[in-house]
């Protein structure tokens, strides 16, 4: 896929799976990225399935299902502890692959769309 997404890029699937985990994000990412003092940081959380009353698609019931036995509510993927970073704008009604627009038949109806046009409205609001 990311040899496909980047033709000049080396695609590892088994290394890039392994980088998202709670310790690796936790102990060499963030560390080695830290936040750029000129740039005003923004984020949103999404949350489904279980702990909640938003719908999830069924593709993620498993993983959902186990980050909310270790981590709390999340989107299918995300813990919503994790996704704070900067200014914490909220959490939002819908799964990974919703917040982004891919959506099947089962599950929520969460407008990314809309919730895009918003994001882009507050940016001009805040000058950008």
């Amino acid at each position: 896929l990311g040899s496909r997404a980047l033709a000049d890029s080396p695609s590892d699937a088994l290394t890039a799976i392994s980088e998202l985990t709670p310790d690796y994000m936790a102990t060499t990412f963030n560390p080695s990225v830290p936040n750029h003092p000129a740039v005003r940081y923004w984020s949103y959380a999404g949350q489904a399935g279980k702990g909640t009353n938003v719908p999830l698609d069924p593709f993620f019931y498993v993983l959902n299902t186990m980050v909310y036995k270790r981590e709390g509510i999340n989107d299918g993927y995300v813990p919503v502890d994790s996704a704070k970073w900067g200014t914490f704008l909220g959490t939002i009604d819908a799964d990974h692959a919703r917040q982004i627009g891919i959506a099947s038949s089962l599950g929520g109806d969460f407008d990314s769309n809309g919730f895009y046009a918003d994001i882009v409205r507050r940016l001009v609001e805040e000058g950008f």
